[in-house]
């Protein structure tokens, strides 16, 4: 383990935000982080750990140490009648283990594909696209508390999965490093029925005259519908989907509709309680915000899509500023309260 000083964090993020961390590590294996953990840095200083910085945004220079992962293993746990167990380490790459899956035939997150993340970042926003939430297959969380310092698991049930949230993202917040994630699958047989129900894959399937039969084909049909949408990360930098759907009443939904009726919306469960999910991108794209930029011309949302910011030269202040002013554009309108999906550190 090698702790490095005053490192440009712009390349370990994928807004590319040029911010400096006062210290930085890289974590390889699991005794890396208990090394770290014998350390006085890891005592006098704040820490971030950063996984695979898809979904972070640095508002200023990082005045501690940043900790990033890059743990890599997949291992088969157990294998018996239709279902595989295998555990996988925090630091691989997510999308890269949708397509080994698929290659090998196992079911259950082909919808997943293509989502910039790695497998440690899965579980704690409850990565959600194309009617798949990660929390379906997840077996149980490995981590380390990061206030003891001790090892502990969390079965499913309690990783208080929500949309797009998790026990980690809210109440354990800061206080967590996911060190692997244990993922129960299907193994792919003749009673295979693929999850083709959203309305995105149907108009594919429609348009393309495809009928997807393997996981394999489905997550193909995926990654083609996300690449006509959503731009490539390699070429334009970006955080994807920046805001998350809003969560509302159903009384909030009816009131709403009395003057906006054409307003996508989907039931949902949250806690327990039927409540009603509306569509970020829709709301920002009717506040005339889609292919809008802040008026330095440095910051703007996606051309094909308003949910999405990108990166053009912008400092962390014209994020903010473009973040601010989208959310109140949208609550003036519809009197709803956007929340960033991005982690703000």
């Amino acid at each position: 383990m090698q702790i490095e000083n005053n490192v440009d964090l712009k390349q370990y993020n994928t807004l590319q935000i040029p911010v400096v961390a006062k210290y930085f590590v890289k974590i390889e294996n699991e005794s890396d982080i208990f090394e770290l953990m014998n350390t006085n840095l890891r005592k006098n200083e704040k820490h971030c750990i950063l996984n695979g910085g898809s979904n972070t945004l640095f508002t200023s220079d990082f005045d501690g140490i940043v900790v990033k992962i890059e743990t890599k293993w997949k291992e088969i746990i157990k294998s018996e009648n239709n279902s595989i167990l295998i555990e996988v380490a925090s630091g691989e790459n997510w999308s890269d283990f949708v397509e080994w899956c698929c290659e090998n035939n196992y079911c259950g997150i082909e919808n997943l594909i293509d989502i910039p993340w790695n497998v440690g970042t899965a579980p704690v926003s409850n990565i959600w696209a194309y009617g798949t939430e990660v929390s379906s297959v997840i077996y149980e969380v490995e981590w380390i508390d990061l206030t003891t310092w001790e090892s502990k698991i969390f079965k499913k049930s309690e990783c208080e999965f929500g949309y797009r949230t998790s026990i980690f993202k809210y109440s354990l917040r800061n206080q967590f490093l996911v060190t692997k994630v244990r993922f129960l699958l299907s193994i792919f047989d003749e009673n295979y029925q693929p999850n083709i129900w959203y309305k995105d894959i149907q108009n594919y399937i429609s348009e393309k005259w495809k009928n997807p039969k393997t996981p394999k084909e489905v997550a193909e049909i995926i990654r083609e519908i996300r690449a006509n949408k959503l731009p490539d990360w390699h070429k334009i930098w970006t955080a994807w989907s920046f805001f998350s759907n809003p969560i509302i009443s159903l009384d909030e939904r009816a009131e709403l509709e009395r003057k906006f009726p054409d307003l996508s919306h989907h039931e949902c469960i949250e806690f327990g309680e039927k409540k009603v999910k509306l569509s970020a991108g829709q709301l920002i794209d009717q506040c005339g915000l889609k292919w809008w930029r802040i008026t330095n011309w440095t910051a703007w949302t996606y051309q094909k899509h308003a949910l999405i910011l990108v990166n053009e030269w912008w400092n962390a202040n014209d994020v903010l500023e473009a973040m601010h002013h989208i959310q109140n554009s949208v609550k003036d309108r519809f009197w709803v309260q956007l929340e960033p999906e991005v982690v703000l550190v």
